[in-house]
């Protein structure tokens, strides 16, 4: 018999599990790196509104609660929000003075660097601001 798979993609796994099991499927999960909260479907197979076996097998990709941080060297401040936010990162700012007219408004540093960390945590970005320092070149 075939059966209509229910979409339970953006749910917790727990919640999604139960729905895919009354419909009368089995369900297997992995974990993956991904800008959504620990716990969250992020990806089904087969997918919603597709007809399986009745009994057959559902993946579930669930977010890890961890993600990739990227690497925003050198972005505008605002490119590099983006993406920070994107990854589900929250994002705090400094500013620094530079005496380089090319890096004003640039990232100068950030902190964490990279590798991964939890999502929802804070990642810092100092930006540059120009000071003309009075020198002449």
């Amino acid at each position: 018999k075939q059966v209509v798979v229910p979409n339970v993609v953006g749910e917790n796994a727990e919640d999604a599990t139960k729905a895919l099991e009354d419909a009368g499927f089995e369900v297997s999960t992995t974990e993956a790196d991904s800008s959504e909260e620990k716990d969250q479907v992020t990806k089904q197979s087969p997918a919603a509104g597709e007809k399986a076996d009745e009994g057959g097998r559902v993946k579930l990709t669930v977010a890890s609660g961890q993600n990739e941080i990227p690497d925003v060297l050198d972005l505008k401040q605002s490119d590099a929000t983006a993406q920070l936010k994107d990854a589900g990162f929250n994002v705090k700012v400094k500013q620094v003075d530079v005496t380089d007219e090319s890096d004003d408004g640039l990232v100068q540093t950030q902190n964490p660097t990279g590798g991964t960390a939890d999502v929802g945590s804070t990642v810092t970005i100092t930006v540059g601001n120009f000071t003309d320092d009075g020198t002449v070149p």
